[in-house]
């Protein structure tokens, strides 16, 4: 029987004050929540039951029939990820996977080489999210290589456990990316299409922002198929946008609005 899939979600960076957020790119703005807001669905989660996993977690017992589980995935290594949704996790017996961009370790407001660290050793997982966070169907082939393997040895050596997640930094992907990644070694490829997850080489994840709202987020944790309809609906148009005037203008439009009124409906 085939699985149903689970919800897996993408998280980015928290805040306890606004203050924080200085700096941050207008576009990016609604990638980063507040703790608050991080903590009420991770309440809502304990609330109905269910279980955060890592990527790893969920890959080694995919069928597990007995718990209700979700996956949560951050992408980028920030900092707060350390500081802020490693404690809440860990107060509630939560794990969760971490995608790393490799040369952004140390540098400010990312996390450092002793903070990843003390990450898996408390039971989270950690993956590549590349090497310079590069797009990586744009690249050539040479530089996609070096973004996959370099990212995947750093992190290795780093933290003496075996890498073989990664996700697709803005969700960029292409025949290529996935043919080399597989040649990589990575045996999980997380991208941002909205799908439930099931086992198997490319993973479907669910983007969280300031935007989404609890209701949302706690239909989506429960498997809401009219929910994932909608998430579907708003990417594909998304993507259609993108098709027809081009990834770099679409781009600049977020930059000069800071939104996309397609994408904001319970992003």
């Amino acid at each position: 029987m085939k699985s149903p899939g689970v919800p897996c979600f993408i998280y980015h960076g928290l805040y306890e004050k606004p203050s924080e957020l200085a700096g941050v790119p207008a576009p990016e703005m609604r990638y980063y929540l507040s703790a608050a807001q991080f903590e009420h669905q991770l309440d809502r989660l304990a609330e109905h039951g269910l279980r955060a996993c890592s990527v790893a977690d969920y890959l080694s017992a995919p069928d597990s029939p007995q718990e209700k589980r979700v996956i949560l995935t951050f992408d980028d290594g920030h900092i707060s990820n350390y500081t802020l949704a490693r404690p809440m996790l860990q107060a509630r017996g939560f794990r969760a996977t971490f995608f790393i961009v490799a040369n952004w370790i140390g540098q400010p407001d990312r996390m450092n080489r002793d903070q990843l660290n003390e990450l898996v050793r408390s039971g989270m997982s950690v993956g590549s999210h590349g090497l310079t966070h590069a797009r990586l169907s744009s690249i050539s082939s040479q530089e996609l290589d070096t973004e996959l393997t370099r990212s995947k040895q750093l992190l290795e050596q780093m933290l003496g456990v075996e890498v073989r997640q990664l996700a697709l930094p803005g969700g960029f992907s292409s025949t290529p990316v996935i043919e080399r990644s597989k040649r990589a070694g990575y045996e999980c490829i997380c991208t941002s299409a909205p799908g439930w997850s099931r086992p198997g080489l490319l993973m479907n994840r669910l983007s969280v922002t300031s935007l989404t709202d609890l209701d949302t987020f706690s239909a989506l944790a429960n498997r809401s198929t009219s929910q994932m309809l909608k998430r579907q609906v708003a990417y594909g148009t998304i993507q259609a946008v993108k098709n027809v005037i081009g990834v770099n203008a679409y781009e600049r439009v977020w930059k000069l609005f800071g939104s996309a009124p397609k994408a904001r409906m319970n992003a």
